[in-house]
C-alpha cells in the first residue's frame, strides 16, 4: 500500500528558478554501465536547505563497482520476479525494477543463495521530484531459497525527502543545480529462528543532467537476533562527460530523426508508438515534456539556445530510448 505526497514550497524569490527538478532521466536504462566509487568515511552530509554548498573534493577512492543495466529477460532470476522492465547486474546480485516516467520501484533482488520478491514493491523515487518533495511508501515481500521454500518474510517502509539543493564538489568536479534526497528505509525480516531489523539513512546528491548519483552518504543501524550493528559508507558517481545520458545514438537504429527548419521529427525505427518525450538541456533543465501517444513526435528547437540537448523517448514497448540533439 502506497501513499505518495508532493509538497511544493513556493518562494517568491529569484532562487525559485535555481531549484533543480529530477525526472526519470536520472534512472539508467537498458544498455548503461554505471560505475560508482567508494570513499573513506571521514565526511558528514552537511546542512539541509536551499542554496547549499558541499565540498567533498577530498573523498579518497577506496575502490569501485559497476552495474550493467539490462533487459530482465536476459537475467537468471527473471522467472521469480514478475513485473520488472529493468534489471541491474552488479557484484553478487541482480536487482529488478519497474521504471516508468513517473516512478522507480524495487521489484526484487536475485542472488545465488536466494531471491527476494516484493509482493508490494518498494517505491524508490517518484517523478518529478524537487526541493521539499516527499514520498512515503510501505512495502512487503518474501525470500525464496535454492530449494524453492519460503523461509523469510520482509516488511518495510521508505521515506524520501528532497531536503536540500545547491552545489556539490567531488574529486570528479563541481556540480551545480544538484538536489539532495534524504531516504530512510526501515526493514524487518522474520524467519523461523530470528528477527532482523535495519534502518538505512541515505543522503544522495543527484544532478538532472546525469544518470548516476553525484555523491552518497549512508548510515545503517540494526540488529540480527537482538545483536546490534552499525555501518557507514560513502560513494560518489563516476560522472565524467561520457556518462551523460547518451546510450542510444541515432546510428544504432532506434530513432529516425529528420531535421527540417530547426525542428526534429522523431519516430522509432521499429514502428512503435511514442508515448512521451522529454527534452532537457545540459544543465538538467527540462525544456519540453510531451505526452505524445503517436507514431512521431516533433521537437521544435527554433527558440532554443545553441547547444546540445538530451531527448528521451518512452515507447509503447515500455522501453526508454534516448540520445542527444544538436541546436
Amino acid at each position: 500500500m502506497k501513499k505518495v505526497l508532493f509538497a511544493v514550497c513556493i518562494l517568491f524569490t529569484v532562487n525559485l528558478y535555481a531549484q533543480p527538478t529530477l525526472t526519470h532521466t536520472i534512472v539508467p536504462v537498458i544498455g548503461n554501465t554505471i560505475v560508482t566509487n567508494s570513499s573513506d568515511t571521514a565526511f558528514s552530509e552537511g546542512p539541509a536547505g536551499a542554496n547549499q554548498t558541499w565540498n567533498f573534493s577530498s573523498f579518497t577512492n577506496t575502490g569501485n563497482y559497476s552495474a550493467d543495466y539490462v533487459n530482465p529477460s536476459t537475467t537468471a532470476y527473471v522467472d521469480s520476479v514478475p513485473g520488472s522492465n529493468l534489471a541491474a547486474n552488479g557484484p553478487g546480485a541482480t536487482v529488478y525494477y519497474n521504471s516508468t516516467n513517473g516512478i522507480l520501484e524495487l521489484m526484487g533482488i536475485g542472488t545465488a543463495a536466494y531471491v527476494v520478491i516484493y509482493s508490494d514493491p518498494s517505491t524508490l523515487y517518484s517523478f518529478p521530484f524537487t526541493f521539499n518533495s516527499s514520498v512515503n511508501d510501505n512495502n512487503a515481500g518474501h525470500y525464496v531459497y535454492g530449494g524453492g521454500t519460503i523461509y523469510d518474510t520482509r516488511t518495510g517502509t521508505t521515506q524520501v525527502d528532497g531536503d536540500a539543493y545547491g552545489t556539490v564538489t567531488t574529486p570528479l568536479g563541481t556540480f551545480p543545480n544538484v538536489l539532495r534526497m534524504k531516504t530512510v528505509q526501515n526493514t524487518t525480516d522474520v524467519t523461523s529462528f530470528s528477527t532482523s531489523n535495519s534502518t538505512v539513512t541515505s543522503y544522495t546528491w543527484y544532478s538532472p543532467a546525469y544518470n548516476n548519483l553525484i555523491a552518497q552518504i549512508n548510515y545503517t543501524v540494526g540488529d540480527v537476533g537482538g545483536v546490534p550493528y552499525s555501518v557507514k559508507s560513502i560513494n560518489y558517481g563516476a560522472v565524467t562527460p561520457s556518462a551523460i545520458i547518451n546510450i542510444n545514438n541515432l546510428n544504432e537504429g532506434l530513432f529516425i530523426a529528420n531535421l527540417n527548419n530547426e525542428s526534429y521529427t522523431i519516430q522509432l525505427r521499429n514502428g512503435g508508438t511514442i508515448q512521451s518525450a522529454t527534452v532537457t538541456d545540459m544543465q538538467g533543465k527540462t525544456v519540453i515534456v510531451s505526452d505524445n501517444n503517436n507514431s512521431t513526435v516533433v521537437i521544435d528547437m527554433k527558440n532554443f539556445a545553441a547547444g546540445i540537448y538530451i531527448v528521451r523517448i518512452l515507447g509503447n514497448d515500455g522501453k526508454f530510448y534516448q540520445t542527444k540533439l544538436l541546436r
